[in-house]
Formats: structure tokens, C-alpha cells, sequence
């Protein structure tokens, strides 16, 4: 079965992060024995989520298994608009498939996906995720990972759309990380 990596700004709250597990597992055609799931947590800041995203990523390209692996990946800040604050509306949602074969997937919002972007074979969006749920990691999200591992992505209702919908790498210099050690990265 195909293992789940999410990046979220919520990922800290280990009840969030349980009813994302069990969401999952319940859209799974077999759920039975799925717990290959794991949690990075990101603050509200889709550099930081990119920083992070790029990191998964390129691990799991070195020394996972790119063409079992599902990324999610959750940081949506809702800065682009007033009105999507005020609707409960977020970012598009996008799946993208890498030219490793590895799939990542989550609302475009910021920079969340700029450090990844040379890395894209194929982009999506998925139509009218982006509102209908307080919490759509839970209640619309979680179904879109359970197929991406079942393997029905032609199941899905994708919008095949340029990689140029993803803004393009940072310019200026900025923070992606600060570890536990206090190093700057």
C-alpha cells in the first residue's frame, strides 16, 4: 500500500492529525492495514510549507519510493482575498504529478509549491475543493488522498492546467526554516 506524508500548518494538533488519518482510511477502498501516514507540521506561512514540501520531497526522491508516495500538503494562510476569508473559500486545489513519479497534492495558495515546481511532469486542479467545509482537509481533502493511494486518479474530476498557475521561486531572500538547533535555513 502507498504510503500518506502531510505538510500542514495544523499537523501540531495530534487530534487534527488523527481525524485526517481516519478520514483517509475511511474513503480507502482496503482500508484494512493502512497506517503508513505521517505529519510534518508547518507554521501559517506557505514559505515555510515550501521549504518543508521541498524537503520531503527530495528525501523521498533520494531514498523512498517516489511512485508510492502521496504528499499532502495543507498550509492555505486565505490571504489571497477578503471575500474567500468572509465565504470560508481557499486556495484551488492542485494535484501534481513529479517526473519521479511521486504525487502532491493541495490547496495553491502562496508559495507552497514554488520549490517544487521544476520538479512537475503533469499539473491538475481539482474544481470546487476550495470552499463547502471549515475544514476541508477532513471533509473533502482526505477523499482526494484515498484515491491518489488507491490509484483512481482517472477517477478523479482533474483539470489537467500549466504549472505556470503556481507562482515562480522567491526572488528576494527570505527564512524557510529555523531547526531545533537555531540553524537558519
Amino acid at each position: 500500500m502507498k504510503k500518506l506524508i502531510v505538510v500542514a500548518d495544523w499537523a501540531s494538533d495530534s487530534l487534527t492529525c488523527e481525524e485526517i488519518h481516519l478520514a483517509v482510511e475511511g474513503f480507502l477502498k482496503d482500508p484494512t492495514g493502512f497506517s503508513d501516514i505521517s505529519f510534518v507540521s508547518s507554521t501559517p506561512s506557505t514559505i515555510h510549507t515550501a521549504y518543508l514540501l521541498r524537503q520531503v520531497v527530495e528525501i523521498e526522491e533520494r531514498f523512498g519510493r517516489p511512485q508510492e508516495t502521496i504528499v499532502f500538503q495543507n498550509t492555505d494562510p486565505r490571504l489571497q482575498t477578503k471575500d474567500g476569508v468572509e465565504e470560508a473559500k481557499g486556495a484551488e486545489f492542485i494535484v501534481l504529478r513529479l517526473q519521479s513519479g511521486l504525487y502532491v497534492c493541495g490547496p495553491n495558495a502562496g508559495y507552497d509549491f514554488s520549490l517544487i515546481k521544476d520538479r512537475i511532469q503533469v499539473a491538475y486542479i481539482y474544481k470546487d475543493l476550495d470552499k463547502g467545509s471549515q475544514f476541508r482537509s477532513r471533509d473533502l481533502y482526505s477523499r482526494v488522498c484515498a484515491h491518489l493511494i488507491d490509484g483512481l486518479e482517472k477517477e478523479l474530476d482533474l483539470e489537467e492546467v500549466s504549472s505556470g498557475i503556481i507562482p515562480s521561486m522567491m526572488t528576494k531572500h527570505y527564512i524557510g526554516h529555523i531547526d531545533n538547533y537555531g540553524n537558519i535555513k
